[in-house]
């Protein structure tokens, strides 16, 4: 279940209802995220595009919420490069 401090940064970035979405999934932390080359930089160009796109010109620290929204929501598993999280 997500615990306060990330639940607070998705409902923060994305709204209430992202934390209704994937609020009963294990947290993944952002950072230890480990992998190929291709795969990382595959990973750092759609957090920057998320996070570019998607912040509405909000302030915070939010690469633990978009981190989880992406992988939750299967934005991670359509890049190439990208294997599920195990």
């Amino acid at each position: 279940e997500v615990d306060r401090f990330t639940g607070k940064m998705i409902a923060q970035f994305f709204g209430p209802g992202m934390v209704d979405t994937i609020g009963n999934q294990t947290v993944l932390c952002s950072g230890v995220t480990m992998g190929g080359k291709v795969a990382i930089e595959q990973y750092l160009l759609l957090m920057i595009w998320h996070m570019d796109n998607l912040m509405n010109n909000k302030v915070g620290k939010g690469d633990q919420a978009h981190h989880n929204v992406l992988y939750y929501m299967g934005d991670m598993a359509r890049q190439t490069g990208i294997n599920k999280i195990q």
